[in-house]
């Protein structure tokens, strides 16, 4: 039985309202983790490394519009830095600002022409926007660069595997581990595209990953999945367990050993699951979903009406809770 699993890949962050956009920077206190450092700033004003750390407080809290202010005079202070460029693209990626994002990293390219780090942020970039052409692109300068740069064929691997080239985001995977042996995305991303492929080799490449580094909870998980796909479920159960004893905040963990016991009819057990989900994660619409298939096999027909339509608020979108409280409310 093949079974059906969310992967939750963030590339970019929800917007913030624009009020809170426009806090002026000069305030020495918008925030308070900014406080001591918007002190140092106004006794040291030419010290490009506190404008930066400080862009990393407005950045974290999403004042967006601050941290590129803060950002653009780091880089007027400290022009032969890159990192501060690349820093920048980020604010602006995630504020929706994708074309300043992407002709900053260009003119960070024509100024840091041999910078390897530059090059890979606008493989990323690109590839994000999924624009995969101009990411490769970037990839192939990487490559002239140092054709035995790992990070570049691991982002080639990236590339082809957003273009569905799976033997190719293959052989680019294997090409970076044979480099760098210890890039543990790259064996979970290989057995992956072994797993899509039908190839049992693609467990060898998840247990690869966890010896390499056994407090990597996706390499975990991803033996798992394999596991629960390949119907050797008390396996897969047993190291959903596992998993989430290592890190209780693991929700996909819950998630899919829930609905393992679902399939099995064991509704306590799942019941446990997805209560356990929506505690650590109340914005967890799955969860909810699923909590309210087990209340209401429990017979709990209220507090199931009440989780299919805390599922539908969160993600107004998910039509399998609109049809649920659909069918229960009649």
């Amino acid at each position: 039985m093949k079974w059906t699993y969310l992967l939750f890949t963030i590339a970019l962050i929800i917007n913030i309202t624009s009020c809170k956009q426009e806090q002026n920077t000069n305030n020495l206190n918008p925030l308070p983790e900014g406080k001591d450092l918007s002190k140092m700033i106004a006794s040291d004003p030419t010290n490009a490394k506190l404008y930066a750390e400080r862009a990393a407080v407005y950045y974290k809290n999403q004042v967006y519009k601050a941290a590129i202010d803060d950002l653009k005079d780091a880089i007027k202070l400290a022009p032969e830095n890159p990192t501060y460029y690349h820093h920048l693209s980020d604010v602006y990626l995630d504020s929706y600002q994708s074309k300043k994002a992407i002709e900053l990293l260009e003119e960070a390219h024509e100024k840091f022409p041999n910078s390897i780090k530059t090059l890979l942020k606008l493989a990323e970039d690109h590839l994000i926007l999924t624009d995969n052409g101009s990411a490769m692109i970037a990839v192939d300068k990487i490559l002239k660069l140092d054709n035995q740069n790992a990070e570049g064929f691991f982002m080639m691997g990236m590339i082809y595997r957003s273009m569905n080239e799976k033997e190719k985001a293959i052989n680019s995977f294997q090409t970076a581990i044979e480099i760098e042996p210890e890039l543990h995305d790259a064996w979970i991303l290989i057995g992956q595209l072994y797993e899509d492929l039908g190839n049992k080799v693609a467990l060898n490449y998840f247990e690869q990953a966890i010896k390499l580094d056994t407090t990597n909870i996706n390499a975990w998980h991803s033996k798992a999945f394999y596991l629960q796909n390949n119907d050797r479920i008390p396996e897969a159960l047993e190291l959903y367990r596992k998993i989430n004893i290592k890190d209780r905040q693991f929700e996909e963990a819950y998630l899919n050993a829930g609905i393992l016991y679902l399939s099995m009819d064991s509704i306590d057990a799942a019941y446990e699951q997805f209560n356990i989900l929506v505690n650590i994660s109340p914005a967890s619409y799955l969860g909810f979903y699923y909590r309210g298939i087990t209340n209401e096999l429990k017979g709990n027909i209220s507090l199931a009406t009440e989780d299919y339509s805390i599922s539908q608020k969160i993600n107004p979108t998910f039509e399998k809770a609109k049809k649920a409280l659909q069918v229960i409310k009649k």
